[in-house]
C-alpha cells in the first residue's frame, strides 16, 4: 500500500503507465509477483469506472469479494442497486494484466483518458483521475475550520 497522490499517464494507445513503486506494490498485492508472465491463471486486475470520470483498479481477488457481495444482495432494493452497479462496471470494465513496464491497457470505454493522470490508493484499489478533474476536486473539498480541528483534536493530525 502507499500514501498519498502519485502522478501517472496514459500514453495515446490507452495505456496507464505506472510509477515504478505504485507498480511493484500493486503487483504484490494481485500477488502477480509468483506468477509466470503468460501463464494460464487470472488477470491481475479488473479495470473499471462507474461514472466514466474515475478510473477503479482492482486486484482481481479483490473484485471477486465485491462481485460476491453483489451476489448476495439481500433485499430486493438491494439486488436493482447491485445490478445497476454491475451494469456499469461490467460496461465500463474489462480484466488486465499489468506489463513488465508497469502498464495497464484501459478498456475501450475509457481511452478517453490519455495524457496526464492522477493515482491514489483507496483502501483495496487504486484510483485514477484526469489531473485537471483530480485538482478541480482538491480545490472542491478543501477542508473546513471544523474538519482541521478534527484532524487536529481527534486524530493527531
Amino acid at each position: 500500500m502507499f500514501w498519498g497522490t502519485e502522478t501517472g499517464n496514459v500514453d495515446a494507445k490507452g495505456r496507464l503507465k505506472l510509477s515504478a513503486s505504485v507498480h511493484r506494490k500493486l503487483r504484490e498485492r494481485c500477488g502477480a509477483a509468483e506468477r509466470t508472465p503468460g501463464s494460464a491463471a487470472d488477470t491481475d486486475v479488473f479495470v473499471t469506472s462507474l461514472d466514466g470520470e474515475e478510473i477503479k483498479v482492482f486486484p482481481s481477488e479483490e473484485w471477486a469479494r465485491i462481485l460476491a457481495q453483489l451476489a448476495a444482495g439481500d433485499s430486493a432494493t438491494d439486488g436493482q442497486a447491485n445490478n445497476r452497479l454491475l451494469m456499469q462496471a461490467n460496461n465500463y470494465g474489462k480484466p488486465e494484466d499489468i506489463d513488465k513496464q508497469g502498464r495497464l491497457t484501459l478498456p475501450a470505454a475509457l481511452r478517453n483518458f490519455t495524457g496526464p493522470v492522477k493515482i491514489q490508493w483507496r483502501n483495496h484499489h487504486l484510483v485514477v483521475w484526469r489531473e485537471a478533474t483530480f485538482n478541480q476536486r482538491v480545490e472542491a473539498n478543501k477542508p473546513t475550520a471544523d474538519d482541521l480541528a478534527y484532524g487536529a483534536n481527534e486524530l493527531g493530525l
